[in-house]
């Protein structure tokens, strides 16, 4: 059975400081009809993050405040399911803010 390899892309919800909470929105996408399902993990090169399931419409929140003060390298993973193979966002950057850069960041809406 050929299996279909589907997009995964992942972006930040907002700004976060040290010891907050970091949120990314990913979503695996089909490319053709369908609806992937399974598992999906943020990782910095192999460390693995977070890891959540994907709903009904192939979106996933993921969630750590396990990250440090700097900018980090990140990407996503899907594990894959009986119809797609497994896949992977591109690599994408995050930096973390000192929690007083955070805080005025998001009192300014970003």
């Amino acid at each position: 059975v050929n299996k279909a390899t589907p997009i995964v892309t992942a972006a930040p919800l907002y700004a976060a400081g040290v010891g907050q909470l970091a949120t990314f929105v990913v979503t695996v996408a089909p490319p053709f009809t369908g609806t992937p399902s399974g598992t999906v993990q943020l990782l910095e090169g192999t460390i693995v993050l977070a890891t959540t399931s994907i709903d009904a419409a192939g979106r996933g929140r993921l969630e750590t405040s396990a990250l440090t003060e700097g900018t980090h390298q990140l990407h996503v993973t899907y594990e894959g399911d009986a119809q797609y193979n497994a896949a992977g966002s591109a690599g994408f950057s995050f930096t973390v803010l000192s929690s007083t850069s955070a805080q005025r960041r998001r009192a300014a809406g970003h």
